[in-house]
């Protein structure tokens, strides 16, 4: 029970063997092979083991840092903007590795980790921010950074009309009428859409227009003895107005010949 040991070791790399006190040692294999590393014990009285193997296998092949790439599905738009990154094209030259991917989003929100390849993150505030992933594999190796550039403007505001959409156009049958826009004001950019109306000699009780709804429209015969007004629609990523022109004169007939000259 009061022996002491020492221990042998043989690398099997053709390197000298190792005597220690300690039942633990490390060693470098520096070139590829298959080793056989041998363990003897002696006692402080000379005694000596029989020997203790292990096989060590090593390889040539080393682990290759992956490469890092970003892409964001809406790169600009108002606040809360709520951007969805993906790293799904980055890539590691060692088939078998896995991903670790480090995202910071460049708003001072604390990065993070996951090992999926996409996430969402919600810029709250406005400005420019720099996006940016790192990969890392499974054995520590770590890409360069991989970013994408995002622009987070002030909240958007709902388009208001300030001056009505006019008609403008000789209003019998047959001619074509033009719709201005009117005057909006809202965030940049604003999308507009029409809708033509039918109405009474007075502006009153309009119906739509079936498939009226181009920046212009041609009379027809049903129009004949009717006002036309026509429903500008301005819509932003805040939402829509809605506006509607005063109504155009008393439709007349069609000109047939030198019949008339309006």
């Amino acid at each position: 029970v009061s022996d002491t040991l020492t221990y042998i070791w043989d690398f099997g790399d053709g390197t000298t063997p190792s005597e220690t006190t300690s039942a633990t040692v490390t060693h470098v294999y520096s070139s590829a092979g298959t080793f056989t590393s041998t363990l003897t014990v002696r006692d402080n009285h000379g005694a000596t083991s029989g020997p203790a193997t292990v096989g060590i296998q090593v390889d040539t092949s080393q682990n290759h840092a992956p490469t890092a790439a970003i892409a964001a599905d809406v790169t600009a738009g108002p606040a809360p903007l709520t951007v969805k990154f993906d790293g799904g094209a980055s890539n590691d030259p060692d088939v078998s590795d896995t991903l670790t991917y480090i995202w910071d989003f460049g708003d001072g929100t604390t990065p993070s980790e996951t090992t999926s390849a996409t996430v969402t993150h919600v810029y709250s505030s406005a400005g420019t921010f720099t996006s940016t992933l790192t990969v890392r594999d499974n054995h520590g190796a770590t890409s360069g950074p991989a970013s994408v550039s995002i622009r987070v403007d002030t909240s958007s505001i709902v388009p208001e009309n300030m001056v009505e959409p006019a008609i403008t156009g000789v209003t019998r049958v047959g001619n074509t009428l033009s719709a201005s826009n009117g005057t909006w004001n809202g965030s940049e950019p604003v999308e507009f859409s029409y809708q033509w109306l039918r109405c009474d000699v007075l502006g009153n009780d309009c119906v739509p227009i079936l498939g009226a709804m181009e920046a212009t429209y041609m009379l027809t015969p049903d129009d004949f003895g009717s006002s036309i007004r026509v429903t500008v629609m301005a819509t932003n990523t805040a939402g829509s107005g809605l506006a509607t022109s005063d109504r155009t004169p008393r439709v007349k007939h069609q000109c047939s010949a030198d019949s008339c000259t309006d």
